[in-house]
């Protein structure tokens, strides 16, 4: 956004001092699995298009996965669907490798930059800092290429990521093939039963994916109840 403040420090910023609300630049995505990566932006393809690139692909998607995508990412992307008068896209899983990290682990910073070189897996690319978004708003073609790398590879440091945090995303969803054995989060049939878990009414059969690692449940079966004389 851009606007007209008092100072540098603790301010709040009126309604009435926005000069420039934001919105949406420019996205990236991929298929998982798949090699290449989409781009879009508002100075390549124009609003309107960027945003019906952006509704089919999340229209094709069984799962959305991104890092605070659930927070941040999907949320600005529906408001700029509203805006646009678009109908809403279907309704899809959403896989939020942020919220996995954060209640799952305990790494130093939960950055997605931090997080993806602790897990060996790369980094973010290097820029700037807040003036290669001021250049893109002047049009400079250089910064212009550069978010574009930027957004790209963020993308696909984000499928390296998640291929780490797979096995330990809680309530992953179901993305198998319709066979109930099948691992939820690969699809896999390669599992082995591990015990059963137990609940006051239930046992529950513990299953775990020889393949990705993945912890699940398996049948439901009702517990005899015992009379105690």
């Amino acid at each position: 956004m851009v606007a007209e403040v008092w100072g540098l420090y603790d301010q709040t910023i009126g309604l009435n001092q926005v000069r420039e609300f934001g919105g949406v630049l420019c996205f990236a995505a991929k298929w998982y699995g798949e090699a290449p990566v989409y781009f879009h932006s508002e100075w390549g393809d124009g609003l309107e298009q960027m945003l019906e690139a952006m509704h089919g692909l999340w229209s094709q998607a069984d799962a959305i996965c991104g890092y605070n995508n659930a927070k941040f990412d999907d949320k600005k992307m529906r408001w700029q669907f509203i805006k646009a008068g678009m109908e809403p896209p279907p309704p899809v899983a959403s896989i939020d490798l942020y919220k996995t990290v954060a209640q799952q682990f305990g790494p130093d910073s939960k950055k997605l930059d931090h997080v993806a070189a602790e897990l060996g897996v790369g980094n973010k690319i290097k820029h700037e800092g807040h003036s290669l978004w001021s250049r893109c708003l002047q049009g400079d073609e250089k910064a212009l290429r550069m978010m574009e790398r930027y957004n790209k590879q963020d993308v696909r440091l984000t499928e390296k990521v998640y291929k780490k945090l797979r096995p330990f995303i809680r309530n992953h969803p179901h993305l198998g093939t319709g066979n109930s054995d099948a691992c939820p989060a690969c699809g896999s049939l390669n599992v082995q039963k591990r015990g059963y878990s137990f609940t006051r009414s239930f046992e529950v059969q513990r299953l775990q994916c020889t393949d990705c690692s993945h912890w699940y449940q398996g049948k439901r079966t009702k517990r005899k109840v015992r009379d105690v004389a």
